[in-house]
C-alpha cells in the first residue's frame, strides 16, 4: 500500500511540473514587454533555417536546444534554466542565438537525424556554418549550464 501511495505521488508530482512548464510561452508576446525583454527575446528563434540565416548575418553562434512537450526535464530546464535572467544575459554577453527544436514537429524530423538525437534535452552549439563546437544532454541546473556555455 505504501508504495503505490509513493508511486502516485511521483506521477502528481510529475504531472504537476509538466503542466506548470507546457502553459508557459518561450516567447515574449503582450503589450508591456520592456526593452531589456525585447532585448532577450532577439536572442531567441524557433526556427533552425531561421536561425541559420540570422548567425551567418550577424556572426553569432547557434545554441540548439532539443526538447519535447512530454518530456519533464525539459519543462524543468525551460522554467529553472533558460527563463531565468542570469541565463539570458550569458546568451547575449556570448552572443548566441538560441534555438528551441521540437523533436516531435514534423519540420524537426530531418535535424533529430542529423544531430543524431537519441534523449531529451540535448544541446547543440553550433557556429555560423553549423559546426558543431560542443554538444551534451540531460538536466542541468542553472549553475552547471551556465559552465557547461562557457
Amino acid at each position: 500500500m505504501k508504495n503505490i501511495i509513493n508511486m502516485l505521488l511521483v506521477i502528481v508530482c510529475m504531472s504537476l511540473v509538466y503542466y506548470a512548464g507546457a502553459n508557459k510561452s518561450t516567447t515574449i508576446v503582450h503589450k508591456d514587454v520592456t526593452s531589456q525583454q525585447k532585448e532577450f527575446a532577439e536572442n531567441e528563434v524557433d526556427d533552425y533555417k531561421e536561425a541559420i540565416s540570422i548567425a551567418k548575418d550577424t556572426n553569432k553562434n547557434i545554441l540548439l536546444v532539443f526538447h519535447a512537450k512530454w518530456c519533464v526535464p525539459c519543462q524543468k530546464m525551460d522554467y529553472e534554466v533558460f527563463k531565468s535572467l542570469r541565463f539570458r544575459w550569458k546568451i547575449k554577453q556570448k552572443d548566441f542565438l538560441k534555438t528551441n527544436v521540437d523533436i516531435d514537429q514534423e519540420k524537426n524530423k530531418d535535424l533529430v537525424i542529423k544531430y543524431n538525437i537519441k534523449t531529451v534535452p540535448y544541446y547543440v552549439v553550433l557556429d555560423k556554418n553549423e559546426n558543431i563546437i560542443k554538444k551534451d544532454q540531460g538536466f542541468k541546473n542553472l549553475k552547471d549550464f551556465l559552465s557547461w556555455l562557457d
